[in-house]
């Protein structure tokens, strides 16, 4: 279900260009390539000619908790918005522009869509940010990234102590 404003499609700026955002690891996980694709899928599907799109990507950067003045392309992405080149943003979903990301980086970027209105759309949800409802919607959904890189981290770590502790011969219920 796609989530949205209103009863029906929320109107983009068809006329305006759109931005697509990606961001992948490395240069050697070149992952963002269908990622790219499907959210060019998606920007055809809202009307956008490829002639009306340009692609932002970041590569190397390990984690969406970098800073936006960090990043190139999220940079160059909010730099273009600041200047009215970009009336709406595709990605491919939250985390690709903020997992694990501090409020104050994702504040920051919705002030500027906010300011200069601009919309965010993902394959699930068109977020127009003077709707209160989307601005919660857009900030809940880029803290449960954060919370699921917190439970992996976890995950990891006790796994570790728990070979640790079957190597060393130690009973698992008996304390260090």
């Amino acid at each position: 279900m796609l989530d949205h404003q209103s009863a029906s499609d929320p109107q983009l700026p068809l006329t305006g260009k759109a931005a697509i955002y990606t961001r992948v690891a490395t240069h050697t996980k070149r992952t963002h390539i269908p990622l790219t694709d499907d959210v060019l899928v998606l920007a055809q599907e809202r009307g956008y000619t490829p002639e009306q799109i340009t692609i932002y990507e970041d590569v190397g950067v390990v984690s969406g908790k970098t800073p936006i003045m960090s990043r190139e392309g999220l940079r160059a992405l909010v730099t273009a918005i600041q200047q009215g080149s970009i009336q709406t943003v595709l990605v491919a979903d939250e985390s690709r522009l903020f997992q694990d990301a501090d409020m104050l980086q994702i504040s920051l970027f919705l002030k500027v869509c906010f300011e200069h209105d601009v919309a965010v759309v993902t394959s699930q949800t068109v977020y127009d940010f003077t709707n209160p409802a989307l601005v919660t919607l857009f900030k809940s959904r880029c803290m449960q990234g954060r919370l699921y890189i917190e439970r992996q981290v976890q995950k990891r770590l006790l796994t570790r102590r728990t070979k640790k502790r079957n190597a060393s011969g130690k009973n698992p219920t008996q304390k260090d």
